[in-house]
């Protein structure tokens, strides 16, 4: 049986980034209005203590707004920048090198799994690239995994790595897979 991961999709982060904007909007239109009212009076800007709660307000909703805005922005490009690569790119079979965890990231306590792989191009060179995170609970042994690297033709820099776990899963192990027969 021939099975592929598909990694669990964190939605978490986006939820995140859209209350920053969302607040940093809010915030941003109230130092606005709250400048447009001052402005309407006959007291210096800068010297009223509602010009400086209309800077603060307009700075912090600035730098919410672009927070949130930038991490929705990279949140959403993921898929398409796979699908993309998997329609125009070159696929390469790749030997699996290591899996280990990402110590760099935690999340409820538990790493995500990367793969480590090599390909050789059509240029001869050997490149060598890593998979994205992987929210798996266990270890897979490097003979259940083979990947395959699809690969931008004009920038080999741009690739994306796909998992395939060759494996015999139990009823009650908690992987993710789809069966493709």
């Amino acid at each position: 049986m021939r099975m592929q991961f598909y990694p669990k999709k964190a939605s978490g982060g986006r939820w995140i980034a859209a209350i920053f904007a969302v607040f940093g909007v809010v915030f941003l239109l109230v130092g606005i209005i709250n400048a447009f009212i001052t402005l309407s009076g006959s007291e210096s800007y800068l010297e009223s203590n509602s010009g400086i709660l209309s800077l603060s307000f307009g700075f912090m909703g600035a730098i919410w707004s672009l927070i949130g805005f930038t991490i929705l922005k990279m949140t959403s490009s993921g898929g398409k920048k796979r699908k993309r690569l998997m329609a125009i790119g070159e696929s390469y079979n790749a030997d699996v090198t290591s899996v280990y965890n990402d110590t760099f990231v935690t999340f409820n306590g538990r790493n995500p799994l990367v793969v480590e792989c090599t390909y050789r191009g059509n240029d001869g060179q050997t490149y060598l690239v890593k998979s994205g995170r992987l929210w798996e609970d266990s270890v897979p042994s490097l003979e259940d995994i083979q990947a395959t690297v699809w690969v931008n033709p004009k920038n080999p820099k741009e690739y994306h790595v796909e998992v395939d776990f060759h494996t015999n899963l139990h009823e009650d192990c908690n992987i993710n897979v789809v069966d493709l027969r």
